[in-house]
C-alpha cells in the first residue's frame, strides 16, 4: 500500500481521528480504498475505509455505526468501514477485495 497521495480533505482527517478515538491502541492502520483512493471519485462518492486492528473481537459494530453516523451527520459523507485483523489481511488470500486494497489502497 502507499501513503495517501490524493488531496487530503477534512472528511479524511475526521475519519482517521474518529476511528483512533473510538478504537485507540487496537488500531494498526486505516486504509482508504476505492474511487477516493484512486482519485476518480465523484463529489458524492462514498468513502471506503479498511480499519486494520489487532483484535476484531474488540471492535463493536454499534461503535462502528456510531462513527459512520457521526461523519454522515457532520459532513454529509457516507463512510463504509470494513474491519479486519491486520494479521489476516496480510496473509496470502483468495479474497479479491484484499488484493484490490493492497494494490490501490492509501494509508491515512
Amino acid at each position: 500500500m502507499r501513503k495517501l497521495s490524493v488531496e487530503p480533505d477534512s472528511v479524511l482527517a475526521a475519519i482517521k481521528q474518529r476511528l483512533l478515538d473510538a478504537f485507540g491502541d487496537n488500531v494498526q492502520q486505516i486504509v482508504l480504498f476505492g474511487s477516493r483512493a484512486r482519485g476518480d471519485a465523484a463529489q458524492d462518492s462514498d468513502y471506503d475505509v479498511l480499519l486494520l486492528v489487532r483484535s476484531r473481537a474488540q471492535v463493536s459494530e454499534d461503535r462502528l455505526d456510531d462513527v459512520s453516523y457521526e461523519l454522515l451527520d457532520r459532513y454529509g459523507a457516507v463512510v463504509m468501514i470494513f474491519v479486519e485483523e491486520e494479521a489476516v489481511f496480510e496473509r496470502p488470500s483468495a479474497e479479491p477485495l484484499f488484493d484490490n486494497i493492497q494494490r490501490e489502497g492509501a494509508v491515512l
